[in-house]
């Protein structure tokens, strides 16, 4: 017998005694028993039941096949870091981890409270924000030292791409810096994504919606190393820079990072600092829609949400991060990475929706 079945059979074997120490406990007390002769043993083994009902369902949440998957891809990205950053000469500042692992272990400690009282979806919402967050940690130290590697810069094959479909940047770029109002709110829009993940995964959470949490999660990961693993083989500046547009504050200290990284004079990595260096696929497309995918169920924040990633998706155009094609790459992984978790999900959950083990 497998050792993960093993709490649910002897939940159930004390759940079967204590109804019959209950049947025996009535009957008895209808003709001579007392009932504090009976009280001991009935209450022990409803304790005992609910105690090792809440074990089962710890064993549930940390024994599935997706946490499993997960955590064997968060490590793999582990390890390949500490590789990476020997092989590269690079290092992180040892203040920053330490703070970004006591931030793991307090919510680590509060979804394990929860979870003693039964509270999963509590429980659910903290280890998918700590799945996220070191998601994000990891794959910040792979992106920097992904940078290192001097990837090609194929900015003029993105350039003729898109003007091979029709598409000028520049027009829009200029169009939305004529209209204040118009490049304030999609500035605005495009700076949401780096909270939607956490709020999604706490409202999906909070809502009981254990697989579509779960999915983005998933989904999450492979985007995001995706994207990496496509920019350590090819890279770009962008089109504010190719076509040299004024840049702004942000623009110009990614600009900064990127060429001190292909240099080889930056070999520090602040994870509180950290910028994002992937030009193709555009991660704001992939995320925009990914984040709207997952509240799909739950229609009254779908359409608000939906609405809300089409401005981020036409703001990293607007703004020259992005070429067209870099968005049409982000939303193509996107696709692919929903598709490829959709086919998962038979495999990784019962029919009732229960986390298979």
């Amino acid at each position: 017998m497998s050792f993960r079945l093993l709490p649910r059979v002897f939940a159930d074997e004390c759940y079967c005694r204590t109804e019959l120490l209950n049947h025996t406990t009535g009957w008895s007390e209808s003709i001579t028993m007392s009932t504090s002769e009976n009280e001991l043993p009935v209450r022990a083994g409803a304790e005992a039941a609910h105690a090792v009902g809440r074990l089962h369902r710890y064993a549930s949440l940390s024994l599935s096949r997706f946490n499993g998957i997960v955590w064997c891809l968060l490590f793999a990205v582990f390890v390949l870091d500490l590789t990476l950053l020997q092989k590269c000469g690079m290092r992180f500042r040892t203040g920053e981890a330490v703070i970004s692992l006591l931030l793991c272990t307090v919510l680590a400690i509060v979804g394990a409270y929860y979870q003693s009282r039964g509270e999963q979806r509590f429980a659910l919402c903290c280890v998918s924000l700590i799945q996220v967050f070191i998601a994000t940690s990891c794959c910040t130290v792979y992106m920097y030292c992904a940078a290192t590697f001097r990837a090609p810069l194929i900015d003029s094959t993105l350039m003729d791409i898109d003007h091979a479909l029709g598409f000028h940047i520049p027009s829009l770029v200029e169009w939305t810096r004529a209209h204040p109002r118009t490049n304030l709110a999609l500035n605005i829009a495009y700076n949401t994504l780096t909270f939607q993940a956490p709020i999604a995964i706490s409202v999906l959470a909070f809502s009981g919606r254990r697989s579509d949490v779960q999915e983005f999660v998933l989904t999450f990961i492979l985007c995001v190393l995706t994207c990496i693993t496509t920019f350590a083989m090819v890279a770009a500046l962008g089109p504010f820079e190719t076509w040299g547009f004024p840049a702004n504050t942000t623009q110009q200290h990614y600009l900064d990072v990127l060429y001190a990284l292909r240099s080889g004079t930056l070999t520090e990595i602040s994870l509180r600092e950290a910028e994002g260096l992937v030009t193709i696929p555009s991660f704001h497309t992939t995320g925009a829609i990914i984040v709207a995918w997952s509240l799909r169920n739950m229609k009254w924040l779908f359409v608000p949400v939906t609405v809300l990633n089409l401005a981020i998706v036409i703001a990293t155009m607007a703004s020259g991060w992005h070429y067209f094609c870099d968005v049409l790459a982000g939303a193509l992984l996107a696709v692919v990475s929903i598709c490829a978790c959709a086919r998962l999900r038979p495999w990784l959950y019962e029919a009732d929706d229960t986390p298979r083990e």
